[in-house]
């Protein structure tokens, strides 16, 4: 199946690495659902150092993703189905990642 990258906006954050990465792993979901607007399934979220990938399931569709932290900011990437984004604005999903996320991150 064909994917979408789509890539958020840097994400700037004022906090140790080591803090966002524990904010990361205890609500990252909580905010790519509100984010989606829908419940994820099979969230997992696994780290390499400051290098981190996602992939949960939303509805039908295995959405995959890239996380990096840096001393500054955060920086992400999401794979989506291409046919899941016919019912997404990608715009839209795009600012709503970037204020969930920004708030968990201040």
């Amino acid at each position: 199946m064909a994917k979408k990258t789509i890539d958020i906006p840097a994400i700037p954050h004022s906090l140790d690495t080591a803090e966002v990465i524990k904010r990361l792993n205890s609500k990252l979901q909580e905010k790519l659902e509100t984010a989606f607007s829908i419940e994820i399934k099979k969230f997992e979220l696994t780290w390499n150092g400051l290098n981190g990938n996602f992939s949960c399931k939303i509805k039908f569709y295995n959405i995959t993703g890239t996380i990096l932290v840096t001393e500054s900011q955060l920086n992400c990437t999401v794979l989506i189905a291409r046919t899941a984004m016919a019912s997404v604005d990608e715009e839209k999903m795009q600012q709503s990642l970037l204020r969930e996320i920004g708030e968990m991150l201040k």
